[in-house]
């Protein structure tokens, strides 16, 4: 017997939640187990918007591969949050240091993370900030420092000592404006992470998206379906250049048939 949902008006279906999830690569690697969480949480159609992308800045123009994708502070995020109705939102920042490796101070890094949280502050019911994994960093080493930044950013020139009291520093900032905006302040775990001090092992992902959305796992969580992940893979940002060649796509890019869509940006 056909879903009952598919025959019904559209405007019954729609989502009626909203999640914003801001941050880089990690955001990237764990977007499925995110979403496949909201959902089973909200039981309902949701609405997702968010900014997943490896090498993602808060507010400079970012590079990878060809790919070039603007701030998240300038991209087309904010004004179509103006041209959407409002409904119950809940929203999550990470990967706040990945400015550091590129050569940006803390003071600027902290300006833009806050712009974003003053910005979602008036329009969230729930916002959590996470605090960079100093435990993972801690244990590092200049030597290993250095081999990861060759591998993950080879055009960054940042040193080790400075890097890590940059990070230190940013870091302060972060625990200050989660007080100040009353936002849920969240530390990675030490155990999520490997040689590789910044993402989060595979295993551990769908922990650390729980932790971060502040979903308890008590369930087992939902397994994506295979036309889920097909559109997942196939999602698009509304705004990138592409080997010097722009590129728009219309958002939501991702609609599924339970009514949730997802909007990339």
């Amino acid at each position: 017997m056909p879903d009952a949902r598919l025959s019904l008006p559209k405007s019954e279906f729609e989502p009626t939640r909203r999640h914003i999830w801001l941050g880089a690569s990690n955001l990237y690697l764990g977007f499925r187990l995110a979403v496949e969480a909201v959902r089973q949480l909200e039981n309902q159609p949701v609405e997702v918007i968010a900014t997943p992308s490896h090498g993602r800045s808060f507010g400079q123009p970012s590079r990878v591969l060809g790919r070039v994708l603007p701030g998240i502070l300038g991209c087309g995020l904010w004004e179509s949050l103006t041209q959407r109705p409002a409904v119950p939102t809940r929203a999550v920042i990470t990967d706040v240091g990945n400015d550091l490796i590129f050569g940006c101070d803390a003071e600027t890094v902290a300006h833009w993370v806050e712009q974003c949280v003053e910005r979602l502050a008036d329009c969230c019911e729930g916002l959590a900030l996470t605090s960079l994994p100093m435990a993972s960093l801690e244990r590092l080493g200049p030597k290993r420092f250095h081999l990861m930044r060759r591998v993950l950013f080879p055009r960054s020139t940042l040193q080790y000592e400075e890097a890590m009291r940059q990070a230190r520093d940013l870091n302060g900032h972060v625990q200050q404006i989660a007080n100040r905006f009353n936002a849920r302040l969240v530390r990675p775990a030490q155990q999520w992470f490997g040689f590789d001090p910044i993402h989060i092992r595979r295993r551990f992902r769908r922990d650390a998206w729980h932790e971060f959305l502040g979903i308890e796992r008590t369930q087992q969580s939902r397994t994506t379906e295979w036309s889920l992940r097909y559109k997942l893979l196939r999602g698009r940002p509304h705004e990138r250049f592409l080997f010097g060649r722009r590129q728009d796509r219309k958002q939501p890019s991702i609609a599924c048939a339970d009514g949730t869509t997802i909007s990339l940006y």
